[in-house]
């Protein structure tokens, strides 16, 4: 299946066709207004058509990081669904359930962890609820601290850890859990207002001032972080940041809890982002593009967190959908289709062209303020003046909207949505980013910045 030609707009979006099905949507679901007016129809690679016939370059897709309907993906799909689609797990286990896991093993990111076990989910949210029961029955503590602008999910036990901003929690008080919320260290609006290296990593000393005054370690079970802060603004912590956490984590027998739900599975240019820091957490949270665009999640854990887990509470899933014949079947196909195509290694060189480009964007257009590249993990900082760095979020819309009018799709990010999110598919070729950069400059020019 070869990529539709993109961009290839014939009907100024959004199309009638577009429109109709957004009109008929209305009154079925809650919900205010999406992003985009956009009905997607048919996908292949990084490009997409909607019902009008227009086709687009998609960037925004976390989900699926092998793109739209890889070949290998959707044979190996359309062969389990001849042989088997469900059968409850806690009954018994069929062949690419075991498949997948020890596949996902062997890609795990440290040596306890390869040597660990796996627990199958069906969503991220569920995945970072069960991995904090986990932490707190491991070591019989109450206590989570985590990080502001943390996306860890929506789901109520997972509401009390997720702070991108404060419109997720509004009307939602109080919150289930108890969890302390530390400030990330965020390097680009740093929240001790130091400059980065001069600071000495004040954001980690701020650790024993909280276990000091607020959280005793003692009755902290976990630190539950993302590896880097993708919904909260795809900030990248220095490179000694997580071992300070890691080394604090051990003095005081806490577990350290990696949420890699969108870092993981190849985006960052390595399986896992915590890779680039030299870190092995003791649970590691996966979701997404785990099954490659099919539902599904898991996470690992060391045996050492396991060990005194009783029978009768959740073992190696979680609940009936968990780690489905389907989603398996994808999952084993992306892992062994990223390997064959040294995908890893394309996500690195293809993030840093990508980088390149942009970095002139910004010497053209002051409305950038910064540039975040990890592998294809790609934000885009708008501000509406680089001294004072205020978010400029409308603008960020403008763009987006503009980008769509041209046949890029975009997203999103940021406390203030004001990151342009970009997450293009792993096999991405430098004609697609030299078209993208190319509808974005014209699409700065258009918003006036």
């Amino acid at each position: 299946m070869n990529e539709f030609e993109a961009p290839k707009i014939t009907v100024s979006p959004p199309g009638p066709k577009t429109r109709a099905w957004l009109e008929r949507e209305k009154p079925l679901f809650t919900g205010g207004e999406r992003l985009l007016p956009f009905v997607p129809y048919e996908g292949r690679g990084c490009t997409l058509k909607d019902v009008d016939g227009n086709v687009y370059i998609d960037f925004q897709g976390s989900d699926y990081t092998l793109g739209h309907c890889p070949p290998e993906i959707v044979e190996a799909i359309k062969s389990q669904a001849e042989k088997l689609h469900l059968f409850i797990n806690v009954i018994g286990a069929w062949p690419n359930y075991t498949e997948f896991a020890e596949k996902l093993l062997d890609i795990a990111p440290g040596p306890n962890l390869k040597s660990g076990k796996l627990v199958y989910c069906t969503s991220g949210s569920e995945c970072t609820e069960y991995a904090m029961r986990f932490a707190r029955f491991h070591n019989r503590r109450p206590l989570v601290i985590t990080y502001q602008g943390d996306f860890h999910g929506l789901t109520p036990g997972a509401l009390h850890i997720t702070t991108r901003n404060a419109s997720f929690r509004t009307g939602n008080m109080p919150m289930i859990g108890e969890t302390v919320h530390i400030p990330f260290p965020d390097c680009y609006r740093c929240p001790f207002g130091q400059e980065y290296p001069k600071c000495s990593l004040q954001c980690a000393d701020y650790i024993d001032w909280i276990m000091e005054t607020v959280a005793p370690p003692s009755e902290v079970s976990a630190f539950i972080m993302e590896s880097i802060q993708v919904p909260g603004g795809f900030n990248i912590p220095p490179e000694e940041y997580w071992p300070r956490v890691r080394k604090i984590c051990d003095e005081h027998e806490i577990l350290m809890i990696d949420d890699e739900v969108i870092t993981g599975m190849g985006r960052t240019g390595k399986w896992f982002g915590i890779e680039h820091f030299g870190v092995e957490p003791d649970i590691v949270c996966l979701g997404k593009s785990i099954m490659w665009g099919l539902p599904g999640a898991a996470f690992y854990l060391t045996k050492e967190v396991v060990k005194e887990y009783p029978y009768g509470l959740p073992g190696s899933s979680i609940s009936s959908q968990s780690g489905n014949p389907l989603s398996c079947a994808a999952g084993i196909a992306g892992i062994d289709l990223i390997k064959k195509k040294n995908l890893l290694t394309n996500a690195t060189k293809m993030g840093e062209y990508f980088k390149k480009l942009l970095l002139e964007l910004m010497s053209k257009y002051p409305l950038i303020g910064d540039v975040r590249v990890k592998g294809l993990l790609i934000g885009v900082d708008l501000v509406k003046d680089r001294k004072t760095k205020k978010p400029a979020t409308a603008e960020c819309k403008k763009v987006i909207q503009e980008a769509y009018k041209r046949g890029l799709i975009l997203g999103h990010y940021g406390v203030w949505n004001q990151v342009l999110r970009m997450f293009p598919p792993l096999d991405l070729a430098e004609k697609h980013i030299d078209i993208a950069v190319g509808i974005l400059d014209e699409s700065f020019k258009a918003v006036g910045h």
